[in-house]
Parts: C-alpha cells; sequence; structure tokens
C-alpha cells in the first residue's frame, strides 16, 4: 500500500508490485534485482573485484494485451516496447514486405511464429507456448531489433501463428518510462593503462 501511494506521488509505475504470466525477467523487475545481488554474493565468495554502478533507460511494461480477428481471440504475442497511440486499434493488413505484416492503422506489425523462430534461433510450435515461456527479454530485444533497424521504434510488433487476413482488433496496454538500474562491472585492478 505505501509503495503504490509513494509510485502515485512520484508519477511512477509501481512495476515492482508485478510480473508477467509468462515470468520472464523484466528489466529493473524484483526478480532481476535478485540475480543482480546473486550475481554480487557470487563474486565476493570468488574474492572477484567489481562494481556495481548505475544507468538510466527506457523501461517498459505490457500490461494487457488482446488480438481478436472476426471478433474471436487469437493467440498472439506482444514483443516488448510494443506500443499504441492509444490502448485499442482495429484494421487490416494493408501490405508485406518480406516477412513483415503493416496494419493499414497505428504503425503496427505483424510477424508469424515461424519467422519468430529463425530470427531467435528457437523451436515453438505454437504462439500460445510462446507466450507462457518466451525466451529471455535480451533474446527478444534482439529479435526486435533484427525485425526494425531503428532503436527509437515504439511501434507494437506482434507475433501470430497466421497473419489475420479479416478485420484486426487490437487492445494494448503499456508503459514505457524512464528508470534507473544497477548493474555490475567487474575491476580489471590488475590491468594498468
Amino acid at each position: 500500500y505505501g509503495l503504490s501511494m509513494q509510485r502515485e506521488e512520484q508519477n511512477r509505475l509501481s512495476d515492482e508490485l508485478f510480473s508477467p504470466i509468462s515470468r520472464q525477467i523484466q528489466p529493473e523487475s524484483i526478480e532481476s534485482r535478485v540475480e543482480l545481488y546473486e550475481k554480487r554474493i557470487k563474486l565476493e565468495k570468488e574474492d572477484i573485484s567489481y562494481q556495481i554502478t548505475k544507468e538510466r533507460f527506457l523501461n517498459w511494461r505490457l500490461l494487457s494485451g488482446l488480438l481478436r480477428v472476426q471478433k474471436k481471440i487469437v493467440p498472439s504475442h506482444i514483443l516488448p516496447y510494443s506500443t499504441l497511440k492509444k490502448e485499442y486499434t482495429r484494421g487490416r493488413i494493408e501490405y508485406t514486405l518480406g516477412d513483415l505484416n503493416y496494419m493499414s492503422r497505428d504503425e503496427v506489425k505483424f510477424i508469424t511464429l515461424d519467422k519468430y523462430n529463425k530470427l531467435g534461433n528457437t523451436n515453438y510450435i505454437s504462439t500460445k507456448e510462446l507466450i507462457f515461456n518466451p525466451p529471455t527479454f535480451e533474446k527478444e530485444l534482439k529479435i526486435r531489433s533484427d525485425i526494425i533497424s531503428s532503436a527509437y521504434d515504439l511501434s507494437a510488433i506482434i507475433v501470430v501463428d497466421i497473419i489475420p487476413k479479416n478485420r484486426i482488433e487490437i487492445s494494448l496496454e503499456a508503459k514505457t518510462y524512464q528508470d534507473i538500474r544497477e548493474i555490475i562491472i567487474q575491476k580489471m585492478d590488475d590491468i594498468k593503462g
């Protein structure tokens, strides 16, 4: 309760209070902090010098997402840093360039699960499997960067088994926000410059 009020006053998302259904470790989540401090303990046990430093970055959280094709819910996986101008849009696939399918509105792009598997060197059988057991967040960022060349592109990229041919409706609530994270840098004390 106290953290919620503090975050509200700071106009920040209370991202410490939730985790994705996929169990994927998100940047600067409680799980990522636990990993960081477990790594710190390991370095201390091995008597390896390190420094914890901070960096400012753009963080992202998917709060909810839903794809409907002709009013039927279709399993879909939303890649990190996907956003919409509003939380709802609809349209059709307007054109395809290579393996990337462009919706007629709001810069939404679709790829098939087959393309995702090729880019990520994965072997998911269905999008539903991908939803509940995705690769690491970092691997998904690499897949996103292989699809879109601009690091500043926040367009929604959605993975589906089959590219929809009919009318598409998307509900997507995602937040991007400035954040600060801690990272461990191992010291190279023996190397003199």
